[in-house]
Protein backbone atom coordinates (compact mmCIF):
# COMPACT_ATOMS: atom_id res chain seq x y z
CA UNK A 1 0.00 0.00 0.00
CA UNK A 2 1.26 3.15 -0.67
CA UNK A 3 0.65 4.88 2.41
CA UNK A 4 0.75 1.96 4.26
CA UNK A 5 -1.50 0.41 6.65
CA UNK A 6 -0.69 3.07 10.26
CA UNK A 7 -2.61 5.77 10.78
CA UNK A 8 -1.05 8.49 9.66
CA UNK A 9 -2.50 10.92 12.09
CA UNK A 10 -2.43 9.20 15.44
CA UNK A 11 -0.28 6.30 14.58
CA UNK A 12 -2.91 3.80 15.36
CA UNK A 13 -1.63 0.30 13.91
CA UNK A 14 -4.78 -2.09 13.51
CA UNK A 15 -2.70 -5.23 12.87
CA UNK A 16 -1.18 -4.51 16.46
CA UNK A 17 -4.49 -3.95 18.41
CA UNK A 18 -6.69 -6.51 16.86
CA UNK A 19 -4.31 -9.25 14.80
CA UNK A 20 -3.51 -10.38 11.39
CA UNK A 21 -7.00 -10.63 10.63
CA UNK A 22 -7.36 -6.71 10.39
CA UNK A 23 -4.33 -5.72 9.89
CA UNK A 24 -5.38 -3.60 6.20
CA UNK A 25 -8.13 -2.03 7.80
CA UNK A 26 -7.43 1.58 7.13
CA UNK A 27 -9.38 4.50 6.13
CA UNK A 28 -8.24 6.76 2.77
CA UNK A 29 -8.79 10.16 3.14
CA UNK A 30 -8.89 12.83 0.57
CA UNK A 31 -6.80 16.04 1.73
CA UNK A 32 -9.03 18.30 -0.05
CA UNK A 33 -12.87 17.54 0.24
CA UNK A 34 -14.50 15.96 -3.02
CA UNK A 35 -17.45 17.97 -2.82
CA UNK A 36 -15.42 21.00 -3.48
CA UNK A 37 -14.00 19.51 -6.94
CA UNK A 38 -16.21 20.46 -10.01
CA UNK A 39 -16.32 18.13 -12.90
CA UNK A 40 -13.76 15.22 -13.69
CA UNK A 41 -11.28 14.78 -10.42
CA UNK A 42 -7.94 13.72 -11.29
CA UNK A 43 -6.57 12.45 -7.76
CA UNK A 44 -2.37 12.54 -7.40
CA UNK A 45 -2.28 9.36 -4.87
CA UNK A 46 0.80 10.18 -3.10
CA UNK A 47 -0.20 14.25 -2.53
CA UNK A 48 -3.67 13.94 -2.09
CA UNK A 49 -4.56 10.58 0.15
CA UNK A 50 -3.87 9.77 3.29
CA UNK A 51 -4.62 6.81 5.22
CA UNK A 52 -5.88 7.42 8.89
CA UNK A 53 -7.73 5.50 11.38
CA UNK A 54 -11.64 4.94 11.52
CA UNK A 55 -11.51 7.67 14.84
CA UNK A 56 -9.26 10.34 13.26
CA UNK A 57 -11.26 10.09 9.86
CA UNK A 58 -14.44 10.99 12.05
CA UNK A 59 -12.85 13.43 14.36
CA UNK A 60 -11.56 15.56 11.13
CA UNK A 61 -15.11 15.31 9.60
CA UNK A 62 -16.86 16.16 13.11
CA UNK A 63 -17.32 19.90 13.12
CA UNK A 64 -17.88 22.39 10.11
CA UNK A 65 -15.38 23.43 8.99
CA UNK A 66 -13.38 20.26 8.88
CA UNK A 67 -10.22 19.60 9.68
CA UNK A 68 -6.83 19.35 8.19
CA UNK A 69 -4.71 16.49 7.91
CA UNK A 70 -2.43 19.24 9.48
CA UNK A 71 -4.66 20.37 12.45
CA UNK A 72 -6.06 16.58 13.19
CA UNK A 73 -2.01 15.73 13.80
CA UNK A 74 -1.53 19.08 15.80
CA UNK A 75 -4.79 18.08 18.05
CA UNK A 76 -3.34 14.38 18.80
CA UNK A 77 0.49 15.97 19.09
CA UNK A 78 -1.26 18.14 21.99
CA UNK A 79 -3.35 15.81 23.78
CA UNK A 80 -0.26 13.35 23.63
CA UNK A 81 2.47 16.08 25.40
CA UNK A 82 -0.53 16.02 28.16
CA UNK A 83 -0.26 12.54 28.39
CA UNK A 84 -4.10 11.48 27.02
CA UNK A 85 -4.44 9.23 23.88
CA UNK A 86 -1.29 7.08 24.23
CA UNK A 87 -1.53 3.45 23.10
CA UNK A 88 -0.44 2.42 27.01
CA UNK A 89 -4.26 4.06 27.60
CA UNK A 90 -5.59 1.32 25.97
CA UNK A 91 -7.68 -0.87 28.26
CA UNK A 92 -6.18 -4.60 29.02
Amino acid sequence: MLHGIVCQICSFDFSKAYGERDRRFIKVHHRKSVSTFGGELKIDSDADLVCVCSNCHRMIYRYEPVLSVGEMKEIVRKQRVKGIGEPSDMAE
